[in-house]
Parts: structure tokens; sequence; C-alpha cells
């Protein structure tokens, strides 16, 4: 996550992503993982950071920072709270303001006037925010809130996503003006470490330049669907070299990245 961490802060070091939306296309890819590891790491560096939880659908940034999240965003969209009287503190340098009350709309509140107010008046107070949004492909809020934000970092499961649930993905935000940061693949299966592969940098190339074994990538915004890394329909599928890298040692599997341990303050 260090990796993915000095690649946002130097991808366009004129023009920086200082508020990103953290996405997946279709759920269980580990975004809301991603989101708070980002966190971590940047506010590890000495940057002061907000994490937003806007995913009101299945939240689970507040599970993973271990927080209440009964009051928060929605409340404070509504008017019903203040910002300040709902964020909570969790470590020196981040704050986290967790999802809230779950509302009726969630598509039509992440995506209003009030949501692009609350960003653009906490800009000031913070050097990055990230900002945790349900799955491209079921639901719009992505899509929605990605026009109000600096980019969107899509976050691809190795051996889940498919190809064209990644070119599905692309489009959707490609249709709002959404800047693409990149992607961030999650669970590659490695000996050397464990949960979540390490992150690499790679320049955008063709897929039968890559190497034998796919490994976590950012791929530059400009890529078009076709130059992306091929990703198996499914593990173990047929004939794709990571498969037969995985028939090779079928004793590697990738686990769930356990929950970032809370700092004593």
């Amino acid at each position: 996550f260090r990796r993915l961490r000095t690649n946002l802060q130097f991808l366009d070091v004129e023009n920086p992503a200082r508020v990103v939306v953290v996405t997946s296309s279709v759920a269980e890819e580990g975004k809301s993982t991603t989101t708070a590891n980002l966190a971590l790491v940047l506010a590890a560096a000495g940057r002061r950071v907000l994490v937003i939880e806007a995913d009101l659908h299945r939240p689970r940034v507040a599970e993973v920072f271990q927080i209440e999240r009964a009051v928060g965003l929605t409340d404070v969209l509504v008017g019903r709270v203040r910002f300040e009287d709902v964020v909570q503190p969790w470590s020196d340098g981040l704050d986290v303001l967790p999802c809230g009350h779950l509302p009726p709309n969630p598509s039509e509140l992440v995506g209003g006037e009030a949501m692009a107010k609350l960003i653009d008046r906490l800009r000031p107070d913070y050097d990055q925010i990230v900002i945790d949004t349900p799955p491209l492909l079921p639901l719009t809020d992505a899509a929605v809130i990605a026009p109000h934000v600096d980019g969107v970092v899509l976050v691809v499961r190795y051996g889940k996503t498919t190809r064209h649930q990644l070119t599905r993905s692309l489009r959707a935000l490609t249709a709002v003006g959404a800047r693409v940061l990149g992607t961030a693949v999650t669970m590659t299966p490695s000996k050397a470490a464990e949960g979540y592969g390490s992150y690499q940098y790679e320049p955008t190339r063709p897929v039968e330049d890559l190497p034998p074994r796919l490994t976590p990538a950012w791929v530059s915004s400009t890529a078009r669907p076709s130059d992306l890394p091929v990703l198996p329909t499914a593990p173990g599928g047929r004939g794709s070299t990571t498969a037969r890298k995985r028939d090779q040692h079928s004793d590697v599997k990738a686990r769930p990245s356990p929950a970032p341990e809370r700092s004593k303050r």
C-alpha cells in the first residue's frame, strides 16, 4: 500500500488527486479494505487524511476501523448534525466519517448538491480525502460522486473480476467524465506476502508482454480496456497463464487482509 500511496502522489504532480473515490466493479473485491489501508499509509506519511464512508448499501469502513456508525455522513447531508460533531478521530492525522443512518434513496443523497458542497468545504482542512463507494455495476452511487472528486481508483480482484466487468466499469466512469487514476489489483497469490499482494508500478503495455504471473499493476488512466491485463474469468480458468501458474502452486491461497490495528493514542 506504500507503493500505491507513492503512485497516487506522483501520478500528476501539477494536478494532484487530493479527493479520491475508491470503488470496484462488483462486491467482495476488497475496496473497503483498500480504502482503509490507503488512508493509513497516507496518514503515516504525515498527511492529514479523512475517510468518508459513502457506501450506504453495505457499509464496511466503520467495521474495518471498529468505530460506531450510527450517526455520520447521511445525517450531515440532511442537515441534522454538523460534520464537526460526528467525524471520529482514529489516529494522529486520520479522521473517519462513518455512513450514519442508511437512507431509502442512497444514490440521490450522495449524488446531490449537499454532497458536492461538503466535499468542497472539507478540501482546505485535509491533505487527502478518500471516499469508499459501492460497486459500479449494480449501483450508480460511485458514478454520481465521481464528477465531484479529483479521481477514481478502481479495485480489481485477482481471479474474480472479469475483463467484461472491468470494461463496463471503465465505460460507466468515462460516461460521467470521471478521471480514472488507475486500477489496484487485490488478493493476488504470493509467497512473499499474505493477503493483499504488494503494489508496484507497471507502465501500460500489451497483454502478451506481461510476465508469466500477473502481478498488481498501477495502470495509466490513458489505458484502453484492450490494453489492460488479462484477468481470469474465474479462479483456475482454462488457458490462462495465471491459472497454469496456480496449478503448479495449488497450496497458495489468497486470504482477506486483516483489519488495520488501531493505534494507541
